[in-house]
């Protein structure tokens, strides 16, 4: 399986590219996984739930609160992995409050959100 990830931002026009790509994604296999606005909100989601609607620069301050040391070029893994299906329950939570708010997974509009669970558990399931 190969994942493609995307940060979604909070830009509208991201999401005629997002819908190009998941196009080309399934014509070759690729599945596509999004975080709006931003990967970091997985990460955050290791501490806590929330649906509000958050600016990449939000979510960055809401994590430094959980993880001060947070930099996007360290392996924050290990420090984090004990919480990961806290995190799983919180994006699978997520997503459902998404979907039920009649938001399409994978655009600005379906802020906040991740898929990142479905790595995880991929991963898990074929290890």
């Amino acid at each position: 399986m190969v994942f493609c990830v995307f940060d979604v931002d909070v830009d509208p026009k991201k999401n005629k590219i997002i819908q190009e790509a998941i196009i080309f994604a399934n014509k070759n296999g690729i599945q596509i996984i999004t975080s709006t606005p931003c990967v970091e909100l997985w990460f955050l989601l290791h501490f806590e739930y929330t649906t509000a609607h958050l600016s990449n620069q939000e979510v960055m301050k809401r994590l430094h609160k959980f993880y001060p040391k947070y930099a996007k070029n360290i392996n924050i893994f290990p420090d984090i992995n004990k919480n990961v299906d806290f995190a799983i329950e919180n994006a699978k939570r997520l997503e459902k409050y998404q979907k039920d708010s009649k938001k399409k997974i994978g655009t600005v509009e379906t802020n906040p959100n991740t898929e990142m669970y479905k790595i995880v558990e991929y991963l898990r399931e074929n290890s």
